[in-house]
């Protein structure tokens, strides 16, 4: 998604989009991101030592931290603008909210009818994925100069509307056959 998101925000033009690339190929969190799915795909996040396994732990807890300080002085400084219900707004939180869930919905219930996942791994994917946007979205932005206030509107305005789409998400799911 971030090789994807950025040249987008940034309004990048194509000469540009391989440079683009070959830095995001560079980026710690793009690193980590492959080196987790390798090791959890090859299931050898199981074996490793406990000392690998506390020392990324470590490395791992103050990420939260710092996205939500990030967000919160981005969102702090933008004032009342910080939940803004203009056209843009309200379709990204339209899109993250009601249609990227909807959509996972019905990919969770073809997955579940042809076995391929149990009920366990289709409820938590659901769960993830009826949130609103991530306040880490606001850091990339930053880092990327793309847009940074935009994004803190957008965290802030999902995340208001987010507390009556979730409960309705949750209600749904607790009627779907793969709910436990």
């Amino acid at each position: 998604l971030w090789i994807l998101c950025v040249p987008v925000l940034q309004g990048e033009n194509r000469d540009r989009e391989k440079e683009l690339f070959k830095s995001l190929l560079k980026n710690p969190g793009i690193i980590s991101t492959l080196a987790a799915i390798i090791l959890v795909l090859t299931g050898l996040n199981t074996r490793l030592p406990a000392a690998i396994n506390i020392t990324m732990d470590y490395l791992g807890a103050p990420t939260m931290a710092v996205a939500m300080l990030v967000a919160g002085s981005r969102i702090a400084g933008t004032g009342l603008k910080a939940v803004r219900l203009d056209a843009w707004n309200l379709l990204i939180a339209l899109i993250r909210l009601i249609l990227v869930p909807l959509i996972l919905l019905v990919l969770s219930l073809l997955v579940w009818k042809a076995g391929l996942a149990g009920p366990e791994t289709l409820l938590i994917f659901m769960l993830v994925n009826i949130v609103p946007v991530g306040v880490f979205s606001v850091s990339l932005a930053n880092k990327y100069r793309a847009s940074p206030e935009l994004m803190a509107q957008s965290v802030a305005l999902t995340h208001v509307i987010g507390a009556g789409t979730m409960l309705v998400w949750l209600l749904v799911l607790q009627k779907m056959p793969f709910f436990p």
